[in-house]
Parts: C-alpha cells; structure tokens; sequence
C-alpha cells in the first residue's frame, strides 16, 4: 500500500468505485484535501491500514466482499488505538437489527443509500471530525 503524503482524516471503505467517488467528492466540496482521504474496497484492507494508522473517521459500507462492515466495527472496536475512532455507516442494508448494533458497538449513526441524504452524512462527518 503506497504511502499517504498528509494524515489520512476520512477513511471509507466502500467496494463499489462510484460511491466511494461521490462520498469523495462531497468531502471535497467541505474543504477536505484530496489527499487526506483513503477509499478502500474491503474490510481486510481497512483492518491492514488501521494497524499502522489512525483517520479521524471512519466511512463504511456494510455489504462488503469477505468480512461485513459490521465486521470490521467490531475489529476496529477491538484496536485500542481506535476505540475512540469516529465510524459512519452508509449502506443499502435495510436491516435494522444490524442498524442498533452497530449504534451498540459505537458507529455514530447509519445512513441508508438511496434514502439517506449523502449531503447530511457529510455533515455529520465534517461536525464529528472538526474539519468544517
């Protein structure tokens, strides 16, 4: 994994490339330096970076290949260095079952795709991470 010029603020770990752009893009327009954010396509990666790294926030797809994103909540809730991390769900899962768990686990709050405004995520986001 190639080296990021500037602390990374906004990790998100989405496997589809045209929301991990869109999430991207918003983050932009709120004045987020291009380089300061990471997109990554599995939670095995994100588990891989977060080892050796600390975003600010963290942005997660729950249906993801291999490992959920409740998944990797749980392995960053597990990393000492991360417990305090903020971590932002959005993901076409309806179910609201994994919804309160994830709220239960410490995810700040899940945003549902194709409801949920991305404008008011991003939002979210910029307040929690202080970078607004």
């Amino acid at each position: 994994m190639d080296e990021v010029a500037s602390p990374v603020v906004v990790l998100i770990v989405e496997d589809d490339s045209s929301t991990a752009e869109l999430l991207r893009r918003y983050l932009m327009k709120r004045k987020v330096d291009e380089r300061r954010i990471l997109s990554l396509v599995s939670a095995e990666e994100a588990v891989k970076y977060l080892a050796n790294n600390k975003p600010q926030c963290v942005i997660i797809d729950d249906i993801l290949p291999g490992l959920s994103g409740l998944e990797l909540l749980k392995e960053i809730r597990g990393m000492p260095e991360h417990r305090g991390t903020k971590i932002f769900f959005y993901s076409g899962n309806l179910d609201w079952e994994r919804h309160a768990k994830a709220e239960q686990l410490g995810a700040q709050r899940w945003y549902v795709k194709g409801v949920s405004r991305v404008g008011d995520l991003i939002d979210h986001v910029a307040k929690a991470c202080e970078f607004d």
